[in-house]
């Protein structure tokens, strides 16, 4: 399926968090490369290269809210960048 999105997804989402797919995933690079023609073409899902299962891509994900299930492109997860800086815990006086 092919979708026209009213939110675009911020691209520093379209990589997945290392919590669903590790960067050190021997097939990291495969699967990054037939998320990203996908996302190209506007489709909803792409098939893994190793699996051969659907795939929800993260522009799809990106139109719905999370549903907790463990989706490998989920847009929602906090990432580093999103966390807000810890407050510093000093003796200032």
């Amino acid at each position: 399926m092919v979708v026209s999105l009213a939110r675009p997804v911020p691209r520093r989402l379209l990589a997945p968090h290392p919590n669903r797919l590790s960067p050190q995933n021997p097939h990291y690079a495969e699967i990054l490369a037939a998320h990203g023609e996908a996302v190209r073409q506007g489709r909803t899902t792409y098939i893994d290269p190793v699996s051969g299962l659907h795939v929800m891509t993260a522009f799809a994900l990106w139109q719905r809210n999370c549903c907790e299930q463990g989706c490998r492109h989920c847009p929602w997860l906090p990432r580093e960048a999103d966390a807000a800086p810890e407050p510093e815990s000093g003796d200032d006086g």
